[in-house]
C-alpha cells in the first residue's frame, strides 16, 4: 500500500527530469494564456465595429473570454501548484478568474522561479 505522505513525483535523476519536464510544460501553458489575455482587447475591437455581422450579438466574444479565463486559471493553476503551497495556488487560482487581477495574476506566475534556478 502507497504511503499518504509521500510524494507522487518520482525521485532521483529520471524524477527530477520529469519534474522539470512537467514545470516547463505549465510554463509554456502559462505564456500562451498571456498571449490569450492579449487578444482579447483586438477581439472586442472586432466584435465592436463588426458586430452586426456576427450572429447572437457578441455572444461568440463573450464565450471566447470565458474560454480564456478558464485556462488562465486553469494554467497558472498548473504552475503554483508546483511550486508554491497548495493554499497559495488556489488562491492565485481564483484571483485568475478576476479580469485585470487575472493578467497581473498570469505575469507573476510566469516569474516564479523554482528551488534550482534561486540556488544558481
Amino acid at each position: 500500500m502507497a504511503n499518504l505522505f509521500e510524494s507522487s513525483t518520482p525521485t532521483g535523476p529520471d524524477g527530477d527530469a520529469v519534474r522539470h519536464n512537467r514545470i516547463a510544460t505549465a510554463r509554456r501553458r502559462v505564456q500562451l494564456a498571456i498571449l490569450l489575455y492579449l487578444c482579447i482587447l483586438p477581439l472586442n475591437i472586432l466584435f465592436t465595429n463588426y458586430g452586426e455581422l456576427v450572429p447572437f450579438d457578441g455572444l461568440p466574444l463573450v464565450i471566447i473570454v470565458f474560454l480564456i479565463f478558464g485556462f488562465a486559471a486553469i494554467s497558472v493553476y498548473a504552475l503554483s501548484s508546483r511550486l508554491q503551497t497548495k493554499p497559495t495556488a488556489i488562491l492565485m487560482t481564483v484571483a485568475a478568474l478576476i479580469p485585470l487581477l487575472g493578467f497581473a495574476i498570469l505575469l507573476y506566475t510566469a516569474t516564479l522561479k523554482t528551488d534550482e534556478s534561486k540556488q544558481a
